[in-house]
């Protein structure tokens, strides 16, 4: 049975604010003098026709005093009779001053069916009450989960993990790439033989060619997207558990969920394959990566250094050193190395897949019969 809209209150904690001012473009809120950020969330339960529960997002804030007194006048004072500024009454009358959007609302169906996630097509009552989404309290983290249910995969939410700041422009671009692979292992230290990392750097790389068009909008993300993930192989699989095991998997199913409880009862052994939720298989195949300036420059350095490395091994290669000697070996990604031209010849190809692909003995040039 689904929590009502008094249940969540009570799971939020004491009250933060109260609605100042609201309008379809932004809300107002004023608080009492805490630590808040630029991206915070706020909840505000509301009984204004059916139950609902506003999320707003904090994009801009200023400290405020409740009584009409000049900010400046108050630091000269400070400067002059510091003990004034520090009096009891001083600190009562400071505030904060949150304003931001409304991300959307969830509405109450019924105790059967929960609550169903909207678009912000509507605005909370007047003076209403404000509580902040606390990363330190259980309660409140169950409490989003349960508005947020028809939002959520198995594995949370699935697209942007509040990933690309706490503002966007009104209009913008996000690069979309295909990958037909299963989603890479994440890189430990930003290797660049890293697919995860090498990827990112492309990604990158597509937003400034984007950038230099004409007609392009601020480009803000790229999302990659692994097809193979949707439809995992039972090679897939078997990475994946390997993976989970190894703590190089970054889309981890949640405990005691379908997906977890299917991917430890699979053994190799089985013939069937083991059935995963959609949104766990979706949650794989995306990935959100941020664009920005500074990274754009960062992965466009990166680049260079790896076409330095390329043009250095083939240089090694023309002026007479064997392929092994000349190149850079790099046997990390099995995909890779299996495609090799080198592979059969490669002492670390033997040593880590030889045997699993049936390549024991390097293969000569035959004439086909």
């Amino acid at each position: 049975m689904a929590a009502g809209l008094a249940s969540l209150v009570r799971a939020l904690g004491p009250r933060f604010g109260v609605l100042a001012e609201s309008s379809t473009s932004q809300l107002t809120v004023v608080a009492r003098n805490g630590d808040v950020a630029i991206g915070d969330l706020f909840l505000l339960p509301c009984r204004r026709g059916p139950d609902r529960v506003y999320i707003f997002r904090a994009t801009e804030y200023a400290n405020i005093l409740n009584r009409t007194i000049e900010m400046s006048d108050v630091a000269r004072n400070k400067l002059t009779m510091p003990d004034s500024y520090f009096s009891e009454d001083l600190v009562e009358e400071q505030l904060v001053e949150l304003r931001g959007m409304v991300l959307g609302y969830a509405e109450y169906l019924d105790d059967q069916r929960g609550w169903s996630f909207n678009r912000p097509r509507r605005l909370p009552q007047h003076l209403t009450d404000v509580f902040r989404v606390d990363p330190d309290r259980p309660e409140t983290g169950q409490a989003v989960r349960e508005l947020l249910r028809t939002q959520l995969g198995d594995a949370g939410l699935i697209l942007g993990h509040a990933a690309l700041g706490p503002t966007l422009p009104t209009k913008f671009e996000v690069i979309v790439d295909y990958k037909g692979m299963r989603r890479p292992p994440v890189s430990k230290g930003r290797s660049k033989a890293s697919l995860w990392t090498q990827y990112e750097w492309q990604l990158q790389t597509y937003g400034e060619l984007r950038r230099r068009q004409a007609d392009a909008l601020h480009v803000v993300a790229g999302v990659l997207l692994y097809v193979n993930e949707l439809h995992p192989t039972r090679s897939d699989i078997e990475r994946l558990k390997r993976e989970i095991d190894n703590g190089t998997t970054d889309v981890l199913p949640a405990p005691g969920s379908v997906a977890d409880t299917a991917l430890k009862d699979w053994k190799t052994r089985d013939k069937q394959l083991p059935t995963l939720p959609f949104e766990y298989r979706l949650a794989r195949a995306l990935r959100v990566v941020p664009i920005s300036p500074s990274s754009i420059q960062q992965a466009l350095k990166s680049f260079d250094d790896v076409v330095k490395d390329i043009e250095t091994c083939r240089g090694r290669e023309v002026h007479g050193s064997p392929v092994l000697t000349a190149w850079t070996k790099n046997s990390s990604d099995e995909d890779t190395c299996v495609l090799c031209d080198s592979r059969t010849y490669c002492p670390d190809y033997q040593a880590n897949y030889a045997k699993k692909h049936g390549e024991m003995e390097p293969r000569l040039p035959a004439v086909r019969p």
